[in-house]
Protein backbone atom coordinates (compact mmCIF):
# COMPACT_ATOMS: atom_id res chain seq x y z
CA UNK A 1 0.00 0.00 0.00
CA UNK A 2 2.93 1.94 0.84
CA UNK A 3 3.67 2.23 -2.67
CA UNK A 4 0.23 2.51 -4.06
CA UNK A 5 0.29 6.23 -1.82
CA UNK A 6 3.30 6.80 -3.42
CA UNK A 7 2.29 6.32 -6.92
CA UNK A 8 -0.79 8.19 -5.81
CA UNK A 9 1.06 11.18 -4.28
CA UNK A 10 3.18 11.37 -7.35
CA UNK A 11 0.33 11.57 -9.38
CA UNK A 12 -1.43 14.55 -7.41
CA UNK A 13 1.61 16.46 -7.38
CA UNK A 14 2.25 16.17 -11.18
CA UNK A 15 -1.84 17.27 -11.53
CA UNK A 16 -0.66 20.39 -9.32
CA UNK A 17 2.10 20.89 -11.12
CA UNK A 18 0.48 20.84 -14.57
CA UNK A 19 -2.37 22.91 -12.77
CA UNK A 20 -0.02 25.93 -11.41
CA UNK A 21 1.90 25.77 -15.17
CA UNK A 22 -1.07 25.98 -16.76
CA UNK A 23 -2.80 29.11 -14.66
CA UNK A 24 0.64 31.18 -14.86
CA UNK A 25 0.78 30.59 -18.87
CA UNK A 26 -3.25 32.14 -18.89
CA UNK A 27 -1.95 35.08 -15.92
CA UNK A 28 1.15 35.57 -18.84
CA UNK A 29 -0.95 36.09 -21.87
CA UNK A 30 -3.78 37.96 -20.30
CA UNK A 31 -1.24 40.93 -19.01
CA UNK A 32 0.55 41.15 -22.19
CA UNK A 33 -0.17 44.55 -23.68
CA UNK A 34 -1.63 43.91 -27.33
CA UNK A 35 -2.27 40.44 -26.99
CA UNK A 36 -6.09 40.38 -25.69
CA UNK A 37 -6.44 43.94 -26.03
CA UNK A 38 -5.59 46.25 -29.10
CA UNK A 39 -6.83 49.58 -30.88
CA UNK A 40 -5.18 51.64 -33.98
CA UNK A 41 -6.37 54.36 -35.56
CA UNK A 42 -4.42 56.04 -38.70
CA UNK A 43 -5.21 58.33 -41.71
CA UNK A 44 -3.35 58.92 -44.87
CA UNK A 45 -4.31 62.39 -46.66
CA UNK A 46 -2.37 63.34 -50.20
CA UNK A 47 -3.23 66.39 -52.34
CA UNK A 48 -1.74 68.40 -55.30
CA UNK A 49 -1.96 71.51 -57.25
CA UNK A 50 -1.29 72.81 -60.60
CA UNK A 51 -1.10 76.38 -61.13
CA UNK A 52 -0.57 78.03 -64.78
CA UNK A 53 -0.68 82.21 -65.13
CA UNK A 54 -0.25 84.26 -67.88
CA UNK A 55 0.15 88.33 -68.41
CA UNK A 56 0.67 90.32 -70.82
CA UNK A 57 1.71 94.10 -70.64
CA UNK A 58 2.27 96.73 -72.43
CA UNK A 59 4.29 100.14 -71.79
CA UNK A 60 4.75 103.90 -74.02
CA UNK A 61 7.03 106.30 -72.89
CA UNK A 62 10.08 108.07 -73.16
CA UNK A 63 13.67 107.04 -71.77
CA UNK A 64 16.69 110.10 -71.80
CA UNK A 65 20.50 109.29 -71.02
CA UNK A 66 23.38 110.73 -70.53
CA UNK A 67 27.50 109.79 -69.56
CA UNK A 68 29.69 112.78 -69.60
CA UNK A 69 32.56 114.44 -68.16
CA UNK A 70 32.98 117.82 -66.29
CA UNK A 71 33.90 119.50 -69.81
CA UNK A 72 30.65 118.65 -71.23
CA UNK A 73 27.10 120.16 -70.84
CA UNK A 74 24.44 117.95 -71.48
CA UNK A 75 20.82 119.00 -72.54
CA UNK A 76 18.37 115.89 -72.89
CA UNK A 77 14.35 116.72 -73.46
CA UNK A 78 11.61 114.46 -74.26
CA UNK A 79 8.09 114.95 -74.38
CA UNK A 80 5.75 112.73 -75.79
CA UNK A 81 2.16 112.88 -76.26
CA UNK A 82 -0.44 110.30 -76.86
CA UNK A 83 -3.53 111.64 -78.57
CA UNK A 84 -7.07 110.32 -77.65
CA UNK A 85 -8.13 107.52 -80.16
CA UNK A 86 -4.92 105.35 -79.63
CA UNK A 87 -6.02 101.92 -78.64
CA UNK A 88 -3.86 99.18 -75.87
CA UNK A 89 -5.90 96.20 -76.57
CA UNK A 90 -4.16 92.85 -75.31
CA UNK A 91 -6.75 90.28 -75.07
CA UNK A 92 -6.65 86.29 -74.23
CA UNK A 93 -8.47 83.95 -76.82
CA UNK A 94 -9.80 85.29 -79.93
CA UNK A 95 -13.29 86.63 -80.80
CA UNK A 96 -15.14 83.12 -80.37
CA UNK A 97 -13.75 81.97 -77.16
CA UNK A 98 -11.19 83.09 -74.17
CA UNK A 99 -9.02 80.12 -73.97
CA UNK A 100 -5.45 80.06 -74.53
CA UNK A 101 -3.18 77.51 -74.78
CA UNK A 102 0.41 75.89 -75.04
CA UNK A 103 2.44 73.19 -74.78
CA UNK A 104 5.38 73.03 -72.07
CA UNK A 105 9.12 71.37 -73.99
CA UNK A 106 11.94 70.65 -71.19
CA UNK A 107 15.34 69.46 -72.23
CA UNK A 108 18.54 69.28 -70.64
CA UNK A 109 19.29 72.73 -71.96
CA UNK A 110 16.01 74.58 -71.16
CA UNK A 111 12.28 74.89 -71.49
CA UNK A 112 10.35 76.33 -74.27
CA UNK A 113 6.66 77.19 -73.96
CA UNK A 114 4.70 77.65 -77.21
CA UNK A 115 1.60 79.69 -76.45
CA UNK A 116 -1.40 80.36 -78.59
CA UNK A 117 -4.72 82.80 -78.06
CA UNK A 118 -2.84 86.06 -77.02
CA UNK A 119 -3.70 88.90 -78.84
CA UNK A 120 -2.03 92.61 -78.75
CA UNK A 121 -3.69 95.04 -81.04
CA UNK A 122 -1.77 98.25 -80.39
CA UNK A 123 -2.24 101.45 -82.37
CA UNK A 124 -0.54 104.44 -80.25
CA UNK A 125 -1.20 108.14 -82.23
CA UNK A 126 1.89 110.30 -81.34
CA UNK A 127 0.79 113.26 -80.69
CA UNK A 128 1.80 117.34 -81.79
CA UNK A 129 4.13 118.79 -79.06
CA UNK A 130 6.19 115.02 -79.31
CA UNK A 131 9.56 115.84 -79.80
CA UNK A 132 13.12 114.15 -78.52
CA UNK A 133 16.11 116.20 -77.91
CA UNK A 134 19.89 115.49 -77.25
CA UNK A 135 22.40 118.39 -76.69
CA UNK A 136 25.91 118.13 -75.81
CA UNK A 137 28.52 121.16 -75.60
CA UNK A 138 31.66 121.95 -74.33
CA UNK A 139 31.91 124.51 -70.77
CA UNK A 140 33.21 127.62 -71.59
CA UNK A 141 36.52 126.80 -69.85
CA UNK A 142 37.18 123.40 -69.96
CA UNK A 143 39.96 121.69 -68.02
CA UNK A 144 42.95 121.05 -70.16
CA UNK A 145 43.75 118.30 -69.14
CA UNK A 146 40.64 116.51 -69.37
CA UNK A 147 39.20 115.23 -73.01
CA UNK A 148 35.57 116.87 -73.94
CA UNK A 149 33.89 113.54 -73.88
CA UNK A 150 30.27 112.45 -73.83
CA UNK A 151 27.35 111.08 -74.96
CA UNK A 152 23.42 111.33 -74.69
CA UNK A 153 20.12 109.59 -75.96
CA UNK A 154 16.73 110.89 -75.92
CA UNK A 155 14.09 108.12 -77.29
CA UNK A 156 10.61 106.21 -77.32
CA UNK A 157 10.33 103.14 -75.34
CA UNK A 158 7.93 100.79 -75.88
CA UNK A 159 7.94 97.45 -73.88
CA UNK A 160 5.84 94.24 -74.38
CA UNK A 161 6.02 91.80 -71.45
CA UNK A 162 4.63 88.28 -71.66
CA UNK A 163 4.80 86.10 -68.20
CA UNK A 164 4.48 82.58 -67.59
CA UNK A 165 4.67 80.73 -64.38
CA UNK A 166 4.08 77.82 -63.80
CA UNK A 167 3.96 75.33 -60.85
CA UNK A 168 3.49 72.14 -59.43
CA UNK A 169 3.34 71.00 -55.82
CA UNK A 170 2.13 67.27 -54.14
CA UNK A 171 2.16 66.04 -50.64
CA UNK A 172 1.50 63.21 -48.81
CA UNK A 173 0.51 62.90 -44.82
CA UNK A 174 0.05 59.88 -42.71
CA UNK A 175 -0.78 59.39 -38.80
CA UNK A 176 -1.07 56.20 -36.81
CA UNK A 177 -1.37 55.57 -33.32
CA UNK A 178 -1.43 52.53 -30.76
CA UNK A 179 -3.61 52.43 -27.79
Amino acid sequence: MNILNINSTKMNLFHFTYLKSFIYVILVIITIPGISKAQTTGSLQSGSTNTLSVTLSNTMGVQTSADANANVEVNNEANLVIEAGSTIQDSFGDEETTEISGDFEISPNGANFDVKGLTAKNNYIIGEGTYFKSELKSVDEPDPDQRVQGTASSQLVHNMTLSINQQSSSFVSAFSQNF
